[in-house]
């Protein structure tokens, strides 16, 4: 490669590495509301893999640690057509690297056989700031939901 190849690159790399230090971070409260939005989107989207990327490694619930709750809801998603999932603005209260947020929610899902049930409940979440790395590369840390608590059981995810 010529010096003006490896001028070349280093200019974009330098460039890169410039804006993503210049997006603007969110707050704290901002970036939770973000992951509590982003688990509500992915259960309505049957989506797994971007519900389990809002949850901590160290998670536990009702339904158990990380890898429990990750076949829950597997069986829950297959087992079902649609899910409907709307949850209030939360009252989130942060102290230092954990924080607390508590919400109504209303989910509602269609089954296989055509049966839609439907539950109101008072939903609370701990969440812990972790360390991350975006892009495999750039150290950030990000809020991830530590355990989950639901006043009212849901059928079907016992």
């Amino acid at each position: 490669m010529n010096k003006t190849g490896v001028a070349l690159a280093v200019v974009i790399i330098l460039t890169a590495a410039a804006w993503i230090s210049s997006i603007p971070r969110r707050s704290d409260e901002e970036q939770i509301r973000a992951v509590v939005a982003k688990a509500s989107v992915s259960a309505r989207q049957q989506n797994i893999g971007q519900m389990m990327s809002c949850l901590s490694p160290d998670f536990t619930s009702e339904l158990g640690d990380y890898d429990a709750t990750r076949l829950v809801l597997l069986s829950f998603f297959h087992d079902v057509k649609t899910v409907d999932v709307a949850v209030a603005s939360p009252t989130i209260k942060i102290t230092g690297p954990t924080a607390t947020a508590e919400s109504a929610i209303r989910a509602s899902w269609t089954s296989d056989s055509g049966s839609t049930i439907d539950v109101s409940s008072h939903l609370s979440v701990e969440l812990r700031r972790e360390d991350h790395k975006a892009y495999l590369v750039f150290p950030r840390r990000e809020w991830r939901i530590l355990t989950g608590r639901i006043s009212s059981p849901i059928p079907g995810l016992e």
